[in-house]
């Protein structure tokens, strides 16, 4: 161990400090250095006695995760249980979005299309990730109708597949994923109607 050194002014002393510091400094930083190698050096070793190449990438949130913390936050904020029923009759997309809100569905960023065809008004949301379109019709029998005509127009096209819809009231949901209408039908109301094309 060294003596105390005498210094003969504060700037003596604080160079003295300063250069303690960076050694110090130093000496930490060669630390964290040696701390980060041995824990990539440990990944390695676990990737190379699992036969891994790659590191596990996180899982993104699904579409249900979404929507369930939607539906989680949209309960929160509804004054009511919801008092829809499948002969439920609506004069706007809008209407029949507000009861689907009420219901804890949340059906975001509703667009209206121009002109629609055989429908009062036809539009799309977003149900989670997926895409909804929302119909209303004149009556029952045009909503009850839709499915039929969609997939004439679409068998007649080339095409093959299945129109998965949900028919209340007046009123349409369809849905690119059949799963997603069953839980519209089962949550909201309404028959689900799935024709082949």
């Amino acid at each position: 161990m060294q003596p105390p050194h005498e210094y003969e002014s504060a700037d003596q002393l604080l160079t003295d400090i300063k250069a303690a510091a960076r050694r110090r400094g130093a000496i930490v930083a060669w630390v964290i250095v040696a701390v980060v190698l041995i824990a990539a050096a440990a990944v390695a070793i676990t990737l190379a006695v699992t036969g891994r190449d790659d590191a596990p990438a996180a899982k993104p949130p699904s579409a249900w995760d979404v929507e369930q913390a939607q539906r989680s936050a949209a309960a929160k904020y509804s004054p009511s249980p919801s008092t829809v029923t499948a002969a439920s009759r609506y004069e706007t997309g809008e209407q029949l979005i507000s009861d689907l809100d009420g219901a804890g569905i949340l059906c975001a960023n509703y667009k209206p299309i121009d002109d629609p065809i055989g429908a009062v008004e036809r539009g799309s949301c977003n149900v989670a990730a997926y895409e909804v379109t929302v119909g209303i019709y004149a009556d029952q029998a045009d909503a009850a109708a839709h499915a039929d005509e969609k997939a004439a127009t679409l068998g007649d096209a080339g095409l093959t597949g299945e129109v998965v819809t949900v028919v209340g009231g007046n009123w349409t949901l369809g849905c690119d994923e059949r799963a997603l209408c069953e839980r519209l039908a089962d949550e909201f109301g309404g028959e689900l109607v799935a024709v082949k094309y």
